[in-house]
């Protein structure tokens, strides 16, 4: 015979997922360890851009990090799935914009919350020679030529070939830690 507990089949279903994951963190406590160690790593927020076949590409990004000074270079991680993974896959030049910290929204938008088509609608942005668009009021943006591409795992690492740079006077930048945004006014 069955029972009910009295709740909505939607209620069941959220709890059978709170119950997976938890199977899960059980069952790989290295992987919710390194979850937990990467929320304690606060890193700064720049928009990754790209111009590839006609269409502008946006993503937020903490996993961009300086490679080398000679020459200078940087590199950035993004997921297979990410729309700005094939445009760099295939080469195209991008900017690394870093984010102030009076720029949330924009974070926010190009972090996933508008659709690729409305990522440029939010800021003030020009575009390079070749299309790349850049954020105008960014502490930095950083135009690159994408020279290498490693693979791994779920992930595409990008090393770019640092072409040009334009930097703000104001060091505010805009932070993301714990799984939230936070501006540091230096």
């Amino acid at each position: 015979m069955h029972r009910s507990n009295g709740k909505l089949p939607e209620q069941f279903a959220a709890d059978l997922a709170t119950l997976s994951r938890t199977e899960v963190t059980l069952q790989n406590p290295v992987e919710a360890g390194f979850r937990s160690a990467m929320r304690r790593l606060a890193s700064s927020v720049a928009v990754i851009t790209s111009f590839h076949d006609g269409i502008r590409y946006a993503m937020a990004a903490t996993s961009v990090q300086s490679l080398s000074m000679d020459p200078p270079s940087l590199v950035a991680c993004v997921k297979e799935g990410a729309s700005l993974h094939f445009p760099l896959f295939s080469r195209a030049p991008f900017c690394v914009n870093i984010l102030s910290a009076s720029q949330i929204s924009i974070a926010e938008a190009c972090g996933g919350k508008a659709p690729l088509s409305r990522r440029f609608d939010i800021g003030e942005w020009r575009e390079t020679e070749n299309g790349v668009p850049y954020l105008l009021g960014a502490q930095a943006n950083i135009k690159c030529d994408t020279a290498a591409h490693v693979p791994w795992s779920t992930h595409g690492i990008f090393i770019g070939h640092v072409t040009e740079v334009q930097t703000t006077t104001d060091i505010e930048p805009l932070v993301y830690v714990d799984g939230r945004y936070i501006g540091l006014n230096l």
